[in-house]
């Protein structure tokens, strides 16, 4: 499809380009910027006429300071035309050569029209008509004043390309963040989806295990895991979610494994309000969960206990969870022999970078294993209407 060219001929289609490619935040700096060159002149002309040369006649203070902001006025507009002139010629890619070359040009007619209007409004102010006006004198004052004008009008440019410089390049870091956070987030949902097949293999094991010893708790737990998996469906686009929406996900988790286990599986909350609507990564409870389950059961354990507990201590949000189970030989194999921690801490990584703890311990006199999971409030949210 052919896109439309716009069409910018003619005195009107000047004006509304400049119009739609003014930049007011650049104006204003060329504007202060000048109005500083200004003030350094008006002091050295003022202290060299009254100090130096002790010249007091013939001087009006409100004509001359009428004629400098004209002057002042004309440069300002002048070189807002050639910060838009400037801008297309960035976006055209035009060579250094011919850039410098068209600079020179803008500089002598600004320079050449700066003096004729202070020349000009001079004459009108002092004769009432342009009688007064000496083109000799004014090409004397054009020459003595140019390498001024020229200094001045090199300036005013080196600010705007080192404007448009920053600009462009906060541009460009933006887009850079923008692309970090989009392959970022792609990678913790990549990382989050890996988890669900991995669950769900175990879990069908289960249920496997379970049909010939009893149809009925088979037909409940597919019931559990098909509520379990339609919760964390609809959290598969985000990273982060609730403490309160991960203990209803953790608990259709655990009533999976209380039809698989029974009895023998005691689970313990202890959850602090003030949490409930602070915000952690989605599927985190339930890797932590399983993992607890399925390493104490290891051995001769006939009945687990785990305790989860969840607070907030000062900038950081504290989950830890301990299950009475049988001891891990080598706590560091952990985070590479299977999926759930790994991953976990993978995201996690992704999400805080090195702004938190993950640690797997056995506790004292081999009565279990306990994990401490540390992440910073800073990044949370608070929910007020979060109810135990």
């Amino acid at each position: 499809m052919a896109s439309k060219k716009q069409d910018f001929s003619g005195t009107h289609g000047i004006f509304k380009y400049l119009r739609r490619n003014l930049d007011v935040k650049l104006t204003g700096y060329l504007a202060t910027f000048y109005f500083i060159i200004y003030l350094v002149g008006i002091s050295k002309t003022l202290y060299i006429r009254f100090f130096v040369y002790q010249r007091k006649e013939d001087f009006s203070l409100p004509q001359l300071f009428t004629f400098w902001f004209l002057d002042w006025l004309f440069v300002v507009a002048f070189m807002t035309v050639i910060a838009v002139i400037t801008k297309r010629m960035k976006e055209r890619g035009m060579r250094w050569k011919k850039l410098l070359f068209l600079n020179l040009i803008f500089a002598l007619l600004m320079a050449v029209f700066a003096q004729l209007l202070f020349d000009f409004a001079k004459s009108f102010v002092s004769a009432g008509s342009l009688s007064r006006f000496d083109p000799h004198r004014s090409l004397v004052n054009f020459i003595a004043l140019l390498d001024v004008n020229l200094l001045v009008y090199c300036s005013l440019v080196f600010t705007i390309y080192i404007y448009y410089y920053i600009k462009e390049i906060k541009k460009k870091e933006a887009e850079k963040l923008k692309l970090q956070s989009q392959l970022s987030d792609a990678r913790i949902r990549m990382l989050t989806g890996q988890l669900q097949p991995h669950f769900l293999f175990n879990s069908i094991n289960a249920v496997v295990g379970l049909i010939d010893i009893d149809k009925r708790k088979a037909q409940d737990c597919l019931v559990d895991l098909s509520d379990f998996f339609r919760d964390v469906l609809s959290n598969s686009q985000q990273n982060l979610t609730t403490v309160e929406k991960e203990l209803i996900i953790l608990e259709k988790y655990l009533s999976v494994m209380q039809v698989r286990y029974g009895g023998h599986l005691l689970v313990k909350k202890e959850i602090s309000r003030e949490v409930l609507g602070l915000q952690m990564p989605v599927m985190l409870l339930q890797p932590l969960v399983e993992n607890a389950i399925k390493h104490g059961y290891s051995g001769n354990t006939k009945c687990l206990r785990v305790l989860i507990k969840i607070a907030k201590a000062g900038k950081y949000l504290i989950i830890d969870l301990e299950n009475d189970g049988h001891p891990i030989a080598n706590v560091n194999q952990v985070f590479t022999s299977g999926v759930g921690l790994s991953n976990l801490f993978s995201r996690l990584s992704k999400l805080y970078g090195k702004d938190f703890k993950l640690n797997i311990t056995n506790l004292e006199k081999e009565s279990g294993v306990g994990i401490h999971i540390e992440i910073p409030v800073k990044f949370l949210k608070k929910n007020k209407s979060a109810q135990i």
